[in-house]
């Protein structure tokens, strides 16, 4: 009877090992095929992705799936309209998905040991720079599928794809979710590091970028510094920052040698119109204005504190009308070396010995942003 138990129980541990096993090969062959599937048929708006690998599956837990060594090349279009394109490798440490509730069909999407490099570009091009990482992050979001048929199901899986549309290119999302990591990027030729989280307002979650850290970074940088308003709005556009700084600087330094080649060109005027422009060619004109806008009205009301009422406003509406001729001239589809040209002989420009004379208080008051101290 004994040696009859320890045959029986020999065969159960052997089935159990054999089933545990076996179940492995069953989840990486399904890990495959739902693979081929979805880089078949999954199509996400401005992004195009090779087939995801993985190293190995496994049952982490009676309701839990685990994959490690994920990892997958893409390329990601930030700017339809003009294909500004970043060539990115994406790798995952461990992804899990797990049933949370049965009865309301809850699933929770967990990574870790997530990491993002964004290869290198090309020799001379437009903005050069170092390719950009986000490290260690951990992402962690919850799919509820509570009370739906087929098609609810379909439903909520293309929303879901739009949200991760939306988090990738703009860092905003409505799909609750918890993220943290660390990014780095090559700015003036020094590595930059910051911390990355997500902030939940209302219904929006942001990516943002630790102000602390970015105020570090910005007080090593040379030449002109952000002001407040500037940093503020960087930080809440982490996915944008590395390019936003090196517009800046590229309009700043663009700006500087045309005076140092000639000293009666108008630097400021330049700086203002190629600034906007460079950055409505990347992000479009709304953002360009947001951006232009925000650090004007900083500006503005830095100039009242230091001079009163005595000529800021003219000063000030030199540089909002530049910053929307840049946006102008980056809508209507013209090259950067046409800009120099213009800013020359454009009559719409407003030079730098015009401000006063050019000044039009009406027209200011359409231009104007709202001023107001950083939050």
């Amino acid at each position: 009877m004994k040696k009859l138990a320890i045959i029986l129980m020999s065969f159960i541990l052997i089935l159990v090992v054999g089933l545990y096993f076996a179940s492995g090969l069953i989840l990486a062959k399904v890990s495959d095929k739902l693979l081929d599937y979805v880089t078949e048929n999954v199509k996400i708006p401005n992004l195009e992705y090779t087939r995801p690998s993985f190293g190995s599956v496994r049952w982490s837990a009676w309701n839990a799936v685990k994959w490690t060594d994920v990892s997958m090349d893409a390329r990601l279009v930030r700017n339809e309209a003009i294909k500004v394109a970043e060539d990115i490798s994406l790798n995952i440490g461990e992804m899990t998905v797990s049933l949370e509730n049965f009865s309301r069909r809850t699933f929770l999407l967990s990574a870790g040991g997530l990491s993002v490099k964004e290869k290198a570009k090309a020799q001379g091009a437009d903005l050069p720079g170092a390719a950009n990482y986000i490290e260690g992050a951990n992402f962690e979001t919850m799919i509820n599928f509570d009370g739906l048929g087929m098609a609810g199901i379909r439903a909520r899986l293309h929303a879901l794809k739009e949200e991760i549309q939306q988090f990738t290119t703009l860092g905003v999302t409505k799909m609750p979710l918890s993220f943290s990591a660390t990014t780095k990027f090559e700015l003036q030729g020094k590595l930059c590091t910051a911390r990355l989280s997500v902030e939940n307002k209302g219904e929006e979650y942001r990516l943002v970028m630790d102000k602390s850290d970015l105020e570090k970074i910005v007080s090593q940088m040379t030449g002109k510094k952000p002001n407040p308003v500037d940093i503020a709005v960087i930080a809440r556009n982490p996915v944008k920052a590395p390019l936003l700084i090196k517009i800046r600087d590229k309009a700043e330094a663009t700006a500087l040698l045309a005076t140092q080649q000639n000293p009666k060109f108008p630097e400021d005027a330049y700086r203002h119109i190629l600034w906007s422009y460079l950055l409505t060619k990347a992000y479009g004109e709304q953002f360009a204005k947001e951006v232009t806008d925000a650090h004007e009205a900083y500006a503005d009301e830095e100039e009242i504190q230091k001079q009163g009422l005595i000529n800021w406003t003219s000063a000030s509406y030199q540089d909002l009308v530049n910053n929307a001729l840049g946006r102008q001239y980056a809508t209507l589809g013209y090259s950067e070396p046409d800009i120099l040209e213009r800013i020359l002989f454009d009559p719409a420009v407003i030079r730098d010995d015009e401000a006063v004379k050019r000044f039009n208080a009406a027209d200011y008051e359409k231009l104007k942003p709202l001023t107001g101290k950083p939050k």
